[in-house]
């Protein structure tokens, strides 16, 4: 009887090792070879984040956020163009491996130029739709497409403009 006690507390010591075994195993090959996507930026929060900067105008001065989250920072446009938008959407979201596509519509009221006296609008009313191509790139998600000019809100170029601007762009928020 005595021995099959002994027997059984051998057999529970080595299934509690296996089990511990086991486990370490387990997060051993976690912490290796583990899912990505845990420690893995994620693309469609990458693209949300660089709307709301967008529109908040965080682009038109050199912004450290581009150089980590953009693939090729250095072909964004200069600041001498860009778009005024009243709102943006995204639209259709695809997640592949190593490539994502994020499309986005924007709600875009003028072009604003700059010349000699400073900037202007250009009217342009249309739903400008744009894809967002993503490509991971270690464990972090950047943009690699579109390069395209800054897309802000007119309350971030308002006080920018000259005083007929500021009349122009009234009358185009009203329409």
């Amino acid at each position: 009887m005595e021995n099959s006690r002994f027997e059984k507390m051998i057999f529970q010591t080595q299934r509690s090792q296996r089990k511990t075994q086991s486990l370490f195993l387990i997060l051993l090959f976690s912490f290796c070879f583990g899912n990505d996507s845990t420690i893995v930026s994620n693309p469609i929060t990458i693209v949300k984040e660089y709307l709301e900067k967008d529109a908040k105008g965080e682009f038109l001065r050199k912004n450290d956020w581009i150089d980590s989250n953009m693939v090729h920072p250095e072909r964004i446009p200069g600041w001498d163009i860009s778009t005024l938008i009243k709102s943006y959407k995204i639209i259709k979201i695809e997640v592949e491996d190593k490539t994502s596509f994020v499309n986005i519509e924007y709600d875009k009221i003028a072009d604003i130029l700059q010349n000699s006296e400073g900037f202007y609008l250009e009217p342009n009313q249309k739903i400008e739709k744009v894809t967002f191509e993503l490509h991971k790139t270690g464990k972090h998600w950047k943009i690699a497409k579109p390069i395209q000019n800054q897309h802000i809100h007119p309350n971030v170029i308002n006080d920018k403009l000259p005083k007929q601007e500021q009349m122009k762009l009234i009358q185009y928020l009203k329409k």
